[in-house]
C-alpha cells in the first residue's frame, strides 16, 4: 500500500501551519479507508 499526499497552500495562512495541514491530510487520507486503489481526492 502506498499513500501520497501533495499540498499547495498559501504561505502565512492558517492552513499552511504544519500541524493543521497534517491533521487535515491524515483525516482525509484515512476517511473511508481503504477506498479505491489509485483514487485521487481533493481536500478543501
Amino acid at each position: 500500500m502506498r499513500l501520497t499526499a501533495l499540498t499547495a497552500l498559501a504561505a502565512g495562512t492558517p492552513a499552511a501551519q504544519p500541524g493543521i495541514a497534517a491533521a487535515k491530510l491524515a483525516e482525509a487520507l484515512f476517511k473511508d479507508f481503504p477506498g479505491v486503489n489509485g483514487e485521487t481526492i481533493e481536500i478543501p
